[in-house]
Parts: C-alpha cells; sequence; structure tokens
C-alpha cells in the first residue's frame, strides 16, 4: 500500500485560513487485496474543519480537533484502487502566523494484512501569497510511506524511553 496526502484548496475569510486535503491510499499489491483499510490523519497547529461540535464519543476526531481516525475507511481494497476523502482544515490565522506559517500533517494508514506505515509532512503558509498556483510549493518536506518501525527505529531512543514519554514516568 502507498498513502500520501494531496492539497487541494487553499482559502481564507481574514480571520481563519482553509485547506483542502485529500489523503490518498492505494494498493499496489496484484495478488494480495487489502482488508478493513485504516487511516488516521494528525494535523499541527489547525483542526479539521467538521471537528467543531463534533467531539461525542463516536466523533472520529480527537486531539482537540487535531486529529481524525477511520477505523474503517473501505471492507476492500483492491488492486490498483485508489480510496480518497476530502478534509478541511482550519487554521486561526493569528495562532499559525505565530508559528511563521509552520505546520505538520501525518497520514498513520494500513490495514488487516499490511503493516501500518506513515507519510510525514512539513508545510509552511507564505503570507504573502495565500492563493499561490501550485499548492504544493507548500511543501518544505516530505518522506512518504515509512513503515512504522522505520519510524520509531529513527527516533534515536529505545523503546523503553519511548515508554516512559508516553505513560509519563
Amino acid at each position: 500500500m502507498k498513502g500520501f496526502i494531496q492539497l487541494e484548496e487553499l482559502s481564507n475569510d481574514g480571520n481563519n485560513i482553509f485547506l483542502q486535503l485529500t489523503p490518498i491510499i492505494l494498493n499496489l499489491s496484484k495478488l494480495q487485496n487489502e482488508h478493513n483499510l485504516y487511516y488516521r490523519i494528525i494535523v499541527t497547529k489547525g483542526i479539521f474543519r467538521n471537528s467543531i461540535g463534533n467531539d461525542g464519543i463516536d466523533s472520529p476526531y480527537g486531539m482537540e480537533g487535531h486529529e481524525k481516525r477511520v477505523l474503517n475507511a473501505l471492507d476492500t481494497l483492491y488492486y490498483n484502487e485508489v480510496y480518497r476523502s476530502s478534509e478541511i482544515i482550519e487554521f486561526n490565522y493569528d495562532t499559525i502566523q505565530a508559528a511563521g506559517g509552520n505546520f505538520r500533517i501525518l497520514l498513520y494508514f494500513g490495514g488487516k494484512n499490511s503493516p501500518l506505515l506513515i507519510s510525514k509532512y512539513k508545510l509552511q503558509l507564505n503570507f504573502n501569497n495565500l492563493n499561490p498556483l501550485n499548492l504544493n510549493e507548500l511543501f518544505t518536506e516530505i518522506n512518504e510511506n515509512i513503515y512504522s518501525y522505520d519510524h520509531s527505529d529513527s527516533l534515536g531512543q529505545s523503546e523503553e524511553a519511548r515508554i516512559s514519554i508516553l505513560i509519563g514516568r
């Protein structure tokens, strides 16, 4: 499987900046269908627009709107089939400007037969041009389709150290 984030549209209303993005996940295995497609998107400095007022127990949104989890996006993903689903990220203008326009997007994805993979992105908004012709100019760093265990190994910490940080002791 391969997973990517595609940027669709950037707009603003003077107080907020809106970025429409689409996770794209595809199966490139000719002989293996993927089942129970899962993905999770985390965005820093912005929140999923649909998370506002959608914080119930069954909500796919978490981390105060910074996360969206989709547990069974598709029952079966066949060879060469593409899964897409658009979302809008909302950035408070003052908050994102204080961060220099910098933010990150993490796409975690997998399925019943596939290991967890991660695509990581660093982006920067240019406040002098909030209507760029090519939204790909927002990407400052792209690191796609990394096995989760390779990502963990690259952190340079033992499993015990990562667990200590996670549980706070």
